[in-house]
């Protein structure tokens, strides 16, 4: 098995908390809103491929 580069490692890591405090903070504190919704829907199309 080959490794990866460490700052991939480091963006993925990141990117998996942001998505998992944003799906918390939706579910369990805030009111989920459309606005809300589409604001998170379109981050990760933000980014470049």
């Amino acid at each position: 098995m080959q490794s990866i580069p460490t700052g991939t490692a480091y963006a993925v890591w990141v990117g998996a908390g942001a998505v998992l405090a944003s799906a918390y903070a939706i579910t369990n504190v805030e009111r989920p809103t459309a606005a809300r919704l589409l604001l998170l829907g379109g981050s990760p199309r933000a980014l470049p491929a």
